[in-house]
């Protein structure tokens, strides 16, 4: 049997784009190589206001609406940032992926779990998958065009030829219950994770997730903050077990090919600012199924006819990642007493006040906010003197003069 599409990973975007195939009455099905869905999702499931109002089918999944936040420093200190109004959502993950699962189903996809793709290969007339089937042996199925939504997957992109993500760091997360914390919390500073940050975000019933990202040693970083959070008295029970996972930083330099693309953290679309990428995955997916309709009336899955997927989510998500990512390098570069310079800056100017009251601020878009940020009198002096140093150590890392 040939399906018109296999899409590989039943997380938001492989979910979502299955949808909105069936709907248009293409044959889809669903490889997902966990037992159950959303089991072991390393995710925190914070979207905004726009998300929502986007994909009003998340609601049901909302289970914390988030309108503060403290930041704190290195050194401890701290700054509280807040609206009247929420900003952002905490989603039950493992409820938002069956959630999605079960409107594709009702469309009419079809599910097949505990099925490992290992393959994708491509011919003039159809996509192969080889599949390991509930940890016994393998098969083949058919399609006309196969979507990777598989999550960070460098050795499944790399063999169907798209390469791998360039640069990503791993995140690290815990279920906990709470004691006396009803706001999200961020922790900055080398001592809890550097370059990156950590955060503990209330979700709901005195329940709440703990986490960080890192380059390195994600695990037993987080095991510290565990600690030094429950001798604070803001956890109220030993932690859940630790869930690690990559978190691209970068897209793929190419997202399609030959009856092949690939959409959500598969792709590298996420905010390389904070990690956060269900939005930019749902959005992936709509351009995905878009292109995938499109060619399939027109009978033309070659790399040209799905070349327009790519275009898409470059003109609405390309600048992001790109503005995104250096601010990433720079973020990377501070030192504790230069984020603690920041922060101070931040709070003596008023500047977190000036932005959340800004019409230009958006929870989904940094890129304005880091730009604006940089014509700051004085936040530009001092990332400006950032950005410097960060040049200067990309110049010596490649052996050109400074």
């Amino acid at each position: 049997m040939t399906y018109d599409a296999a899409v590989v990973g039943a997380g938001p975007a492989g979910s979502h784009v299955a949808a909105l195939m069936a709907a248009q009455g293409l044959r889809v099905i669903v490889l997902e190589q966990s037992g159950e869905l959303g089991k072991k999702a390393c995710c925190t499931g914070i979207v905004s206001n726009e998300c929502l109002r986007a994909f009003p089918q998340l609601g049901p999944a909302v289970r914390q609406d988030l309108s503060a936040a403290r930041i704190f420093s290195p050194s401890g200190s701290s700054v509280r940032v807040s609206r009247s109004e929420p900003q952002a959502h905490a989603l039950d993950r493992a409820a938002l992926d069956k959630l999605l699962a079960e409107r594709a189903r009702a469309n009419g996809a079809e599910y097949a779990l505990e099925s490992t793709v290992e393959s994708v290969s491509a011919s003039p007339t159809e996509a192969r998958l080889e599949v390991r089937c509930n940890g016994t042996g393998t098969r083949a199925l058919h399609a006309q065009v196969v979507v990777l939504a598989c999550g960070f997957s460098p050795s499944l992109t790399a063999r169907a030829g798209l390469g791998a993500i360039p640069d990503f760091a791993i995140g690290a997360q815990a279920r906990v219950e709470l004691k006396d914390l009803t706001e999200a919390e961020l922790y900055l500073g080398r001592n809890v994770a550097p370059g990156f940050f950590a955060w503990a975000v209330p979700t709901s019933g005195g329940e709440g997730l703990v986490g960080l990202l890192s380059r390195r040693g994600a695990r037993p970083r987080l095991e510290m903050l565990l600690s030094r959070l429950h001798k604070a008295g803001k956890l109220s029970a030993p932690a859940g077990p630790v869930l690690e996972a990559p978190v691209p930083l970068r897209p793929l330099r190419r997202s399609y090919g030959p009856r092949l693309l690939v959409v959500g953290d598969a792709a590298g679309h996420v905010k390389p600012t904070s990690g956060g990428g269900i939005y930019y995955s749902l959005l992936g997916a709509e351009f995905a199924a878009q292109t995938i309709v499109r060619a399939a009336g027109q009978g033309d899955f070659s790399r040209r006819g799905l070349s327009t997927y790519e275009k898409l989510w470059k003109k609405r998500l390309a600048r992001e990642f790109r503005v995104g990512h250096w601010a990433r390098r720079i973020f990377e570069r501070l030192s504790d007493p230069e984020i603690e310079e920041i922060l101070d800056a931040v709070v003596a100017n008023g500047v977190h006040e000036t932005v959340l009251r800004s019409e230009q601020y958006a929870f989904d878009w940094h890129a304005r906010v880091i730009l604006d940020s940089l014509q700051h009198p004085v936040l530009g002096r001092l990332l400006g003197k950032a950005a410097r140093a960060a040049l200067l150590a990309q110049a010596r890392r490649l052996g050109t003069p400074g």
